[in-house]
């Protein structure tokens, strides 16, 4: 496991509740969490996934020409019926 610089690292012991900021990028053994001084495992914060829409799609929609307004799952299911008999 890479351990960047810049990352944020928190003990997962609530009775220490020790931070980190990592100022040396370094390697750990696959799997294995940095350990707090208490000894506990540490973990990096939560962070939600984001989705992301590529420049490409909208290219795709004029290739293909998808009308404005309908969807990809709709124009998908549309082509679908058109075509399948």
């Amino acid at each position: 496991m890479a351990i960047q610089k810049g990352e944020q690292w928190h003990c997962i012991n609530p009775a220490c509740n020790g931070e980190v900021r990592v100022t040396a990028s370094s390697e750990l053994e696959d799997g294995v969490n940095p350990r707090c001084s208490c000894g506990s495992v540490m973990k990096q914060p939560y962070s939600r996934p984001s989705l992301k829409t590529y420049p490409a799609t909208a290219e795709a929609r004029q290739r293909v020409q998808i009308p404005p307004g309908l969807s990809l799952e709709q124009f998908g299911n549309e082509h679908e019926r058109k075509y399948k008999n």
